[in-house]
């Protein structure tokens, strides 16, 4: 009877200490304090770019602001913080921005989606493509 118990306890503890170490290692994640900052829409790419809308999400508030303006070859639009006002958001805000680009006629539909640590350039590069730093 001695033998069945040790394996039951065994795993009962391995599961156990399993279980402890599991949420131990997401902890970290809360620790990090996220920068706010500035966001800048940059035109770099040789196209006709326009954008529809942005979104600003903070926690459960969300607000929207239709633009429908285009951004010419080489000038930036600075995004407004829409729950605050002003142009620094909190860090960990997420922002979606909604864009078009033309060329020759043709119409390619983009959104860019990141969280707000420190200042973010969305850079428009060619092909539609975009790059966040």
């Amino acid at each position: 009877m001695k033998r069945c118990w040790s394996p039951v306890i065994f795993l009962s503890l391995s599961l156990l200490l399993f279980v402890g170490c599991s949420k131990k290692s997401t902890d970290f994640k809360s620790d990090k304090k996220l920068k706010p900052g500035s966001v800048e829409f940059k035109n770099q790419s040789g196209l006709e770019v326009e954008i529809d809308r942005y979104t600003h999400t903070r926690k459960v508030e969300s607000k929207q602001k239709d633009l429908n303006m285009f951004v010419e070859e080489g000038k930036s639009f600075t995004l407004e913080n829409l729950i605050d006002g002003g142009a620094s958001f909190e860090g960990g805000d997420v922002i979606t921005i909604d864009f078009r680009c033309y060329f020759n006629g043709v119409e390619t539909k983009n959104t860019a989606t990141f969280t707000v640590d420190g200042n973010k350039d969305v850079v428009i590069i060619e092909m539609c493509a975009y790059s966040i730093s």
